[in-house]
């Protein structure tokens, strides 16, 4: 059994999983009806209930759900951004902490004179990389970085003149 306390308004305050005290509700303008699995969803996503206890579903506004598209859009690119990268058909790592192992190592070389360096990519394969193969790497990582920002751009431009959500969802899905 679980119940939703619900203010005047009808927002959703509370839930409780007994027998309210509907003569206490009242003295509050407060009401509380017994809900299902599926109403308890609903009213979780925003739903409420009129003046005769029954269920308004919650309509997102546009801009609300532009925004959210949108941020997730910056987000799919933020997380691509840090994924492995190919170079020369191995993957290295490019978290923050592998970026900062690269520097370092191609850095080391360009201060001691030494030729190469031996690395372990992403697969555990040990490899043999010079100051070229660094530079070959960071290329790599800034065409990708580039290529990520003119997709989130585009998809960004596209997703700020969306005249529905059905339109938001099919921009957002259209880069997988």
């Amino acid at each position: 059994m679980m119940f939703y306390v619900f203010n005047v308004a009808g927002k959703k305050i509370s839930s409780i999983n007994h027998l309210p005290n509907f003569e206490d509700l009242a003295t509050r303008n407060e009401r509380a009806i017994e809900v299902n699995e599926e109403q308890a969803v609903k009213f979780d996503a925003g739903a409420t209930i009129d003046e005769n206890n029954n269920l308004v579903e919650y309509e997102k506004p546009l801009e609300e759900s532009r925004l959210e598209y949108i941020a997730a859009a910056k987000a799919y690119r933020d997380s691509q951004e840090v994924t492995a990268i190919t170079y020369n058909g191995n993957d290295y790592d490019y978290d923050a902490k592998a970026r900062e192992r690269l520097n370092i190592a191609r850095q080391a070389l360009e201060d001691s004179g030494t030729e190469s360096i031996d690395w372990t990519t992403a697969a555990g394969i040990d490899v043999t990389l010079t100051v070229a193969d660094f530079a070959g790497i960071n290329g790599a990582v800034a065409l990708r970085s580039n290529t990520l920002h003119i997709d989130y751009r585009e998809t960004k431009a596209k997703l700020e003149v969306a005249k529905s959500v059905e339109e938001l969802e099919e921009i957002f899905h259209q880069k997988d």
